[in-house]
């Protein structure tokens, strides 16, 4: 993570009261800058892109996170010699499943909780993410995501599908076969 970075949540969620207020602080700029770098970059994103960095999925409930190589060959692909991978991260946020799938510029890197990271290891949920170019050159873009088990993902890509679908509660499903 460039801006809200997993140290920085830490020291935001501090039980010293003066470290909370200093990371407030420092929250609060991370933010401004983060929001500065988006309308430098707007303009060259795509409009899929665009709604990606507009897409707030905070405390989603993360169900399924997985990069896949694809198989290349003359067959497979219209350019062989092009390395091809996608990645799909889906979550639950209130009775919606949305799945993020990326086509790949390059593999993912995940970054491990820092070693002292006091919060939930159990259930993984989103908390931050920010989305940026890569160097300034319009097509390669990395989405940062920061999860609240400490762990972060940057995902290199050159576009992105949002698909979402509603999910019935058990008490609807049930009350309609009734």
């Amino acid at each position: 993570m460039k801006y809200f970075t997993p140290e920085l949540y830490q020291q935001f969620n501090s039980f010293d009261v003066n470290e909370a207020e200093r990371a407030d602080e420092a929250w609060d700029c991370a933010e401004l800058r983060y929001k500065e770098r988006l309308a430098i970059i707007r303009t060259h994103m795509p409009s899929q892109v665009l709604s990606l960095s507009e897409l707030c999925l905070h405390d989603a409930l993360v169900v399924s996170r997985v990069e896949q190589e694809l198989p290349n060959g003359p067959c497979s692909h219209p350019m062989p010699y092009m390395w091809s991978s996608v990645a799909i991260v889906s979550v639950i946020l209130g009775e919606e499943v949305i799945s993020l799938i990326y086509n790949l510029s390059d593999h993912i890197v995940t970054r491990p909780a820092p070693e002292d990271w006091r919060f939930s290891k159990v259930e993984e949920q989103w908390l931050y993410d920010e989305v940026d170019m890569v160097n300034d050159q319009g097509g390669l873009f990395i989405h940062r995501i920061m999860f609240s088990t400490g762990v972060t993902l940057e995902i290199p890509f050159l576009s992105v599908m949002i698909h979402r679908f509603k999910v019935p509660s058990a008490a609807k499903i049930a009350k309609q076969s009734a």
